[in-house]
């Protein structure tokens, strides 16, 4: 990608960069210790065998 874009044989799409921030989480990540004692994850733990 790199040579491309300096050989000016690639050029970013703008709609393509807007996709891909979209997808970008706007808030940080919670803690792990948050994460653990989460309802989503407590039952998760319970399905196991």
């Amino acid at each position: 990608m790199a040579a491309a874009l300096s050989g000016k044989k690639w050029r970013a799409n703008e709609a393509s960069e807007q996709r891909r921030l979209a997808l970008l989480p706007v808030s940080g990540s919670p803690s792990w210790d948050a994460l653990m004692v989460e309802a989503k994850y407590m039952r998760a733990l319970q399905l196991l065998p």
